[in-house]
């Protein structure tokens, strides 16, 4: 038996919610980075009268279907990333090379949106907010930056409550944040006033080569007391960096990191004190 490939083809259909087919559906993928941000490709293809795709080069880890309702052909990368998108739940696929999702529902969607503004009230340019469901994991999140005028807006969220996590770096007063918990979709009247917060900074290296900063390019922080994955902050992208900041409010938590290809690290209690970063260096072990 050959080995599994690193990449696969994902089959599968759309429909509606009366389970009819929708056709000419762009389709691409999205790498969806545990804990960071998502990275989309541009669709490849679209699907066909029955409502069916079948789509190729898709990474075996962290992927999911990205499937864009209305999208016309020739759309740029820039286009794309401010379309409604609809997620299918993560590939799993195992051993196999080629793997059927099966029916993939275009159903209700609601939006979510607002402003971000400083301590004066004054709008914020460029404020990176995430948006997530309350009990989920980094898959299901989305992230966008502020305009000109500090507004922010999220398409195409299924019902439920969210949390709405703001942050930006000030050149004169350093990284500022606001959390909103139990937010319901469809709330487009949001108003998140940032303020110094709590973070924690991780900065990383490898066990084999002690002292030298390690990239990564993907991992978690989890609470080791309830598995909730904190909302990342600021200073995550999905190019390779040597340190995480990460949003938490004040307290004490039980913490462990976990990157693939590393042993998770066992971080213990860590203090998080109001208005400051709490510094951790971790060293990650292949496995």
């Amino acid at each position: 038996m050959s080995p599994p490939e690193s990449r696969i083809r994902v089959r599968g259909r759309v429909v509606d919610t009366g389970g009819v087919p929708v056709s000419d559906v762009a389709v691409g993928v999205v790498r969806v980075w545990p804990g960071g941000a998502d990275t989309f490709a541009l669709p490849t293809m679209f699907t066909s009268e029955t409502g069916e795709f079948l789509v190729g080069g898709v990474p075996r880890e962290y992927a999911r279907i990205a499937f864009f309702p209305g999208l016309p052909p020739g759309t740029t990368a820039e286009d794309l990333s401010g379309w409604p998108v609809v997620l299918s739940r993560p590939v799993e696929p195992g051993t196999s090379n080629e793997v059927d999702i099966g029916d993939v529902v275009l159903g209700l969607s609601a939006p979510l949106g607002g402003v971000v503004c400083d301590a004066a009230g004054g709008p914020v340019q460029g404020a990176r907010v995430v948006v997530g469901l309350a009990e989920a994991s980094g898959l299901s999140r989305q992230a966008v930056l502020t305009d000109a005028d500090g507004r922010f807006r999220f398409e195409n969220l299924r019902p439920g409550k969210y949390f709405v996590h703001a942050s930006f770096e000030f050149p004169d007063q350093g990284w500022q944040y606001r959390r909103l918990d139990g937010v319901e979709a469809g709330d487009i009247g949001l108003l998140l006033s940032l303020a110094p917060g709590s973070a924690v900074l991780l900065r990383f290296e490898a066990a084999e080569r002690p002292g030298v900063p390690l990239l990564l390019r993907s991992g978690r922080l989890v609470r080791a007391d309830s598995g909730i994955v904190p909302s990342f902050g600021a200073g995550r992208t999905p190019k390779p960096r040597d340190s995480w900041r990460v949003y938490f409010p004040p307290g004490r938590y039980q913490l462990r990191f976990e990157s693939p290809g590393y042993l998770p690290v066992d971080l213990g209690q860590v203090v998080v004190d109001d208005g400051r970063d709490t510094e951790l260096d971790i060293t990650l072990t292949s496995r």
